[in-house]
C-alpha cells in the first residue's frame, strides 16, 4: 500500500490520460532537444572528422556514442508512438531498445575506461582488463 491506496488503485493512476499525455510531451521534448543538439554540434563534428586520424580510437568512440544515442532515441520513440505493431512484429521489436541501450552503455563505459586509463598512466597490462570486464558483463546479461 502506498499512502493508503491499494496496488490496483496506484496502477490505475499511472495510466490516466493526463499521465499518458505528459509522457508523450516529455518524449517529444526529448527528441526536440536531441535534434537541436545534433544539428548545433554538426559543424564541430565535421571539424573533428577533418582534424583526426580516421582510425583513432577517439573518433571511433565519438561516432559510436553519438549515433548509438540517436538510434536508441529514434527506435524507442518509434516503438512508443507507432500503434500498428502486430503481436509478431512486436515480439521482434520489443527487445531492440534494451539491446541498443546495452550497446550504448558499453560504448559509454569504454569511453570512461579509456579516459580513466589516460589520466592514471597505468602500465599497458591494464588495457586487457576492460575487454574482460565487458565480456563478463555480457555474460551476466545472458542469465
Amino acid at each position: 500500500m502506498i499512502m493508503g491506496r491499494s496496488e490496483l488503485a496506484v496502477s490505475e493512476i499511472a495510466f490516466t490520460p493526463s499521465a499518458i499525455t505528459a509522457d508523450n510531451d516529455l518524449r517529444i521534448v526529448s527528441v526536440t532537444i536531441a535534434a537541436y543538439d545534433y544539428l548545433a554540434t554538426l559543424p564541430a563534428e565535421y571539424r573533428f572528422y577533418q582534424s583526426s586520424n580516421r582510425r583513432s580510437s577517439g573518433l571511433v568512440l565519438f561516432v559510436l556514442i553519438r549515433y548509438t544515442s540517436v538510434i536508441v532515441l529514434v527506435v524507442s520513440n518509434v516503438g512508443f508512438f507507432y500503434h500498428g505493431f502486430t503481436p509478431n512484429t512486436c515480439g521482434h521489436f520489443h527487445l531492440a531498445v534494451p539491446a541498443l541501450k546495452v550497446v550504448q552503455t558499453m560504448v559509454s563505459q569504454a569511453i570512461l575506461a579509456i579516459r580513466a586509463y589516460n589520466i592514471s598512466q597505468l602500465p599497458m597490462v591494464f588495457k586487457s582488463i576492460f575487454p574482460d570486464a565487458c565480456i563478463d558483463r555480457w555474460k551476466l546479461h545472458e542469465r
